[in-house]
């Protein structure tokens, strides 16, 4: 049993997520919304940064995880940002639990 999460990212308001991942699994990311969402692994990068990674809308990330592979962002949180408006995220943690 895992987890999902469906928010909505305030306008220009930087979220942090927590993407720890306990058991092997998968994690999907999914851009439910219609603008671009920002992504890093640091809240001044996606708040007027550099160093960012771009989640285009409908477009739906799927990795491998588990406590020993897969390090998307194990021992931290990773942080969003739409710069353009507010946008819906979707998080899907299937795991083993």
């Amino acid at each position: 049993m895992g987890r999902i999460l469906r928010y909505t990212l305030a306008d220009n308001v930087v979220s942090g997520v927590d993407f720890g991942f306990p058991t092997a699994g998968k994690l999907l990311i999914r851009n439910a919304g219609t603008r671009d969402v920002f992504i890093g692994y640091d809240p001044s990068d996606v708040k007027g940064g550099t160093n960012y990674f771009t989640i285009e809308p409908g477009i739906v990330y799927t990795f491998d995880m588990s406590n020993s592979s897969g390090w998307l962002a194990q021992n931290q949180q990773l942080y969003m940002n739409c710069p353009t408006g507010t946008n819906e995220m979707e998080i899907w943690f299937a795991n083993e639990l």
